[in-house]
């Protein structure tokens, strides 16, 4: 007769950042409102450089592509812990929390080659700007967003593995700014600044305007 020990963990109990009610309201409204900013930043990003021809450049397209990950990124962890702000038993299933775990990792080692891709991309335009759409093709640019779809950076990981002491409280305060600031700030820097994108996106809320009124 076997005597070995066979329970499977089926959920896990998430302890929360504090059990103060005015906290975690608080944290429900900064949560919301930053998550959806973001998704509507990044879609409005996407939908520019797609639809408008005056952003179909190297530089526009990993902005796009960067927008879509960030995309994935505020919506793998973000409507989860939203939810459960609200709800008294907070819990997860394991497989949903090994799928969270994965698409985290993934969608960051995505975004980390992605930045190295548009720093690259920077460097030649302003170091080589002569051979700037010989070198940034096409095809370079599909091979780059191939690299970051192959290659995974697991940036996340190594900082809270290296920190110095470790902190349940620190490391929870760190996944939710990766979580839900950081695709907020990204279209922030990246495109808010940039007097082509604020006019390619006016141009496309005209355009949604007028299709919305004529249908």
């Amino acid at each position: 007769m076997d005597g070995g020990n066979h329970s499977v963990v089926s959920e896990f109990v998430f302890l929360g950042l504090t059990h103060s009610w005015k906290f975690q309201l608080l944290l429900l409204v900064f949560s919301s409102v930053l998550y959806v900013a973001s998704m509507t930043g990044n879609i409005l990003i996407v939908f520019s450089v797609t639809i408008d021809p005056h952003l179909h450049s190297p530089m526009y397209f990993l902005l796009a592509n960067l927008s879509f990950i960030d995309l994935g990124a505020c919506s793998v962890t973000s409507p989860k812990m939203i939810c459960d702000l609200f709800r008294k038993r907070k819990v997860i299933s394991s497989g949903g929390c090994i799928a969270q775990i994965f698409f985290i990792h993934v969608i960051g080692g995505v975004e980390m080659v992605l930045l190295i891709a548009m720093a690259f991309d920077r460097y030649v335009a302003i170091c080589k700007p002569l051979h700037y759409l010989t070198i940034m093709s096409p095809r370079m640019c599909i091979l780059f967003l191939a690299a970051a779809v192959v290659i995974l950076f697991f940036g996340p990981t190594m900082f809270v593995y290296t920190w110095p002491h470790p902190n349940s409280q620190m490391d929870k305060f760190l996944a939710i700014f990766d979580a839900v600031l950081t695709p907020f700030l990204n279209p922030v820097i990246y495109t808010f600044r940039n007097k082509e994108m604020k006019a390619a996106m006016k141009r496309v809320c005209k355009k949604l305007v007028i299709y919305g009124t004529i249908s």
